[in-house]
């Protein structure tokens, strides 16, 4: 865990102002830090299983994420539900609980708490793109380590150090491959995407794309398409008044 300053009583004051928060502009607002502590409903909540038993994202519907720094070191995030509230309001938002927690914190432990501005949604995507190769990667690392016998790389019986060019260049290619598909389909996520066409982009066969798709990023193609449409839908929904059947139309459903 995190070693932050910030103390249990610390955190039940913090939650105090932020239900305070909360009542006065009538915007549910939560706050969850990066060693484990989620400040909701003028209460602490400690721990991975407790936090994910009290925070419902589904009830929010549509929220705004305020990355927060202690002295330029990232802290936790601020999460408002942004439901009918004005982007001015938001924009508020952010000044006045900076200003909380300075005063709040500041005099007691000499530190400086900045709350930066909401993430916006091409933001977000990039953090969920990047997460999506983050656990691939990590899911990569686990099989060589631990589950040996189902890695290609294992039929050299080698470490990466040891292994043969061939064999390093080809695992690169396949890096390359997962790549550029993925870029493909970022850029056309709002037209009907195939396998088919995205294999031929990218120089492959439909079977072979989808085998190592499946593979790396441990999800199968034409779900990774739907998931990415439905988070560009759901933006749109979000933040616009587009009907429902057009922003249907202009992903491609």
């Amino acid at each position: 865990m995190i070693d932050y300053p910030l103390k249990t009583e610390d955190y039940r004051t913090l939650a105090g102002a932020v239900a305070t928060f909360s009542g006065i502009t009538q915007i549910d607002t939560v706050f969850y830090t990066l060693d484990e502590q989620l400040l909701k409903d003028n209460a602490v909540f400690s721990g991975l299983d407790e936090v994910q038993q009290n925070i419902n994202f589904d009830a929010l519907k549509v929220y705004a994420i305020f990355p927060v720094t202690i002295e330029h070191r990232l802290w936790g995030f601020i999460i408002c539900n942004s439901v009918n509230v004005s982007q001015q309001r938001i924009y508020l938002s952010r000044s006045y609980l900076e200003n909380i927690f300075n005063q709040l914190l500041e005099p007691e432990f000499n530190i400086t708490v900045s709350v930066w501005d909401a993430l916006n949604t091409e933001q977000l995507s990039k953090i969920r793109y990047f997460d999506t190769f983050l656990r691939a990667s990590t899911a990569e690392g686990n099989q060589i380590t631990t589950q040996p016998v189902k890695t290609d790389r294992n039929k050299y019986h080698t470490t990466d150090a040891e292994m043969p060019a061939t064999a390093q260049a080809e695992d690169d290619g396949v890096s390359q491959s997962i790549d550029a598909a993925i870029q493909y389909i970022e850029k056309n996520i709002r037209h009907t995407i195939s396998l088919s066409t995205v294999a031929q982009e990218v120089f492959l066969s439909p079977s072979y794309l989808s085998r190592i798709f499946k593979k790396i990023l441990d999800v199968n193609f034409i779900d990774y398409v739907n998931y990415r449409k439905i988070a560009v839908a759901s933006e749109k929904l979000a933040l616009s008044k587009l009907p429902i059947n057009y922003i249907a139309n202009q992903i491609g459903f």
